[in-house]
């Protein structure tokens, strides 16, 4: 998460907060909590601990899974045979 997002994000964690209260079947993830990991030698690194959204799906009930991270990075999955997590390039 850029320092931009996490701003964003922390501006509107009371209206998420708040929703999920309200919408406790909302498929939207929760967030567990937000780290800022710092080290001398690298700049921070903002990290999102959230929910895995596939524990509250029915089995067979989708088609495709991607783990989308925003990176092209090692973020393509090549050999699709049977049911696979698909990446960031798969979907673009």
């Amino acid at each position: 998460m850029r320092g931009d997002e996490l701003n964003t994000f922390l501006s509107m964690i009371e209206g998420y907060h708040s929703y999920l209260v309200t919408n406790r079947e909302s498929l939207l993830a929760r967030i567990y909590g937000v780290y800022t990991i710092k080290m001398s030698h690298i700049k921070p690194v903002h990290l999102v601990l959230m929910q895995n959204c596939m524990s509250i799906l029915e089995q067979g009930s989708f088609i495709k899974v991607f783990d989308l991270k925003g990176s092209t990075f090692k973020r393509e999955v090549k050999d699709e045979e049977g049911l696979k997590i698909l990446k960031d390039l798969n979907l673009l």
